[in-house]
């Protein structure tokens, strides 16, 4: 099977797992954490929240509660399982072989990244990724 395939397919199997523990997990997330990465995502689409009318904001805060229970659900699990836990040291070691890859200096980045505050959202992205990449891996797939 091709590369990009097995990635594309891989990749689908975590948002069919990320979607599910989000359905199957219903609690009140923080609004202000919400808010904050609502903005954010709505940054990174590099559109300015104060233009956003009320209902596109809206489709942001939905996105952004589910985002914020997904990383709480996985912190979760990495409290109970162990093995779905990478260290900081292997997120560090795997954000560096991703921007090396994009032709990027990977300690420059790093550098760069403590200094404008970015690194701390990665390596927590990267550690998300991972554990639900074990939650998947740890799933039964059915067809609906």
């Amino acid at each position: 099977m091709n590369h990009q395939i097995r990635q594309a397919e891989s990749k689908m199997v975590r948002n069919q797992a990320a979607n599910r523990l989000v359905a199957g997990h219903d609690f009140k997330v923080p609004d202000w954490l919400v808010s904050l990465e609502a903005q954010h995502l709505a940054a990174q689409n590099e559109i300015h929240w104060k233009e956003l009318s009320d209902d596109e904001k809206e489709v942001f805060l939905k996105k952004g509660t589910d985002n914020v229970k997904l990383s709480l659900i996985l912190d979760s699990i990495r409290d109970k399982e162990p093995e779905s836990v990478l260290s900081e040291a292997e997120a560090q070691n795997a954000l560096k072989q991703q921007v090396a890859m994009q032709g990027i200096d990977p300690d420059k980045f790093l550098v760069e990244g403590h200094k404008n505050g970015r690194l701390i959202g990665l390596l927590s992205a990267m550690r998300d990724e991972f554990t639900l990449q074990w939650v998947a891996d740890k799933s039964t797939l059915i067809d609906a």
